[in-house]
């Protein structure tokens, strides 16, 4: 997967806004961008209930994440990001960025590619050194690029 680049990265003491860089942003309708995130949280939750999961959607609540998933031992807070093609760039709000790092044991960055024709899910986790890797076998690891952001009006 050479479309995702592997670094290091500390986390700063100022929780900041993470956002694509320009280049890469592509503006999609509203009525797409509800089509992949309908079909990004379709996909997610049928994999969690296959692994033995109930899903309760929570998005209404803006709790920092989409869905809890919960097997009767484990409570998962599952954060779901679509993307309509293979674009790795994501956007990841303040809150859902506060929730991921106060909640690193439980919370899941779920990544759905391609959500609307082949969803291909990436599951991110913490591995305990402030480093977020994909679940599987740690093969992957996030490049996260803190910027703060501010909007301005007179």
């Amino acid at each position: 997967l050479s479309f995702l680049r592997v670094s290091a990265f500390p986390f700063a003491n100022i929780v900041t806004f993470v956002r694509p860089h320009r280049k890469h942003h592509i503006k999609f309708s509203n009525d797409i961008r509800v089509q992949v995130e309908k079909a990004a949280i379709k996909a997610v939750s049928k994999l969690y209930r296959q692994r033995g999961y109930i899903i309760k959607d929570v998005q209404s609540n803006n709790l920092g994440w989409d869905l809890e998933a919960s097997n009767g031992i484990h409570k998962l807070l599952l954060e779901v990001k679509g993307q309509s093609g293979l674009s790795p760039f994501i956007r990841i709000s303040r809150n859902e960025y506060e929730k991921m790092n106060k909640n690193k044991d439980i919370y899941r960055l779920c990544i759905v590619m391609n959500a609307i024709e082949e969803p291909e899910i990436y599951v991110f986790i913490n591995n305990n050194n402030n480093t977020w890797v994909l679940e599987d076998d740690g093969s992957i690891q996030l490049n996260i690029d803190e910027q703060v952001a501010a909007i301005a009006t007179f």
